[in-house]
């Protein structure tokens, strides 16, 4: 099914159909345009958008400062090789 008029107007924060466009094509929500030239949202796509991430999906946590401190002391190891 489809958003209804009022649904797409609500998710968009707009009236006018170009400015509901702009702000849909800004959020990546994919659209298409009826017969009567006005946006179109499947109510499936809405859904999956707002719909919880599962807890494998997300990167892991990037750690900068233990991975400086890992090559830090590597190159030291390094130069006291070399010397």
């Amino acid at each position: 099914m489809f958003l209804t008029a009022n649904e797409l107007e609500k998710l968009t924060g707009r009236k006018r159909k170009s400015a509901q466009c702009r702000v849909l094509f800004l959020r990546g929500i994919p659209y298409t345009m009826d017969a009567d030239d006005r946006p179109v949202v499947l109510q499936s796509r809405v859904e999956a958008i707002n719909a919880p991430k599962k807890e494998g999906s997300a990167p892991p946590p990037l750690r900068i400062l233990e991975a400086r401190g890992l090559l830090a002391g590597k190159e030291r190891k390094v130069d006291k090789a070399r010397g």
